[in-house]
């Protein structure tokens, strides 16, 4: 069993987080938390394309690259990863379209 780390972010620093990063979003894992920033288009297209052969690796290219702060034994125990792999496309957001052809 895993010893658990209690949030400790400020509102302060939260909000310091986010003038820095834009969106910040907190990720519990059974009182295990994590803070991590929205990916970008680079780290999407890193994790897309090796998840593709290997879907762990897309969790730890997001977790790692998008990680700000937090309780990193959710990286580091398999059972608080997969946890936190469930999760991960709730950072993802798309705008909507529409195409029409002319």
């Amino acid at each position: 069993m895993t010893e658990k780390k209690v949030s400790t972010a400020t509102t302060e620093q939260i909000e310091l987080w986010k003038k820095q990063f834009g969106e910040v979003f907190s990720l519990d894992v059974e009182g295990h938390v994590a803070y991590l920033k929205k990916p970008s288009r680079k780290v999407m297209s890193m994790a897309l394309s090796t998840g593709k052969n290997d879907p762990i690796k897309f969790g730890e290219i997001i977790l790692n690259n998008c990680w700000i702060d937090g309780d990193r034994q959710i990286i580091d125990d398999d059972r608080l990863f997969f946890g936190a792999m469930q999760q991960l496309d709730q950072m993802i957001e798309f705008a909507s379209s529409e195409i029409k052809k002319l």
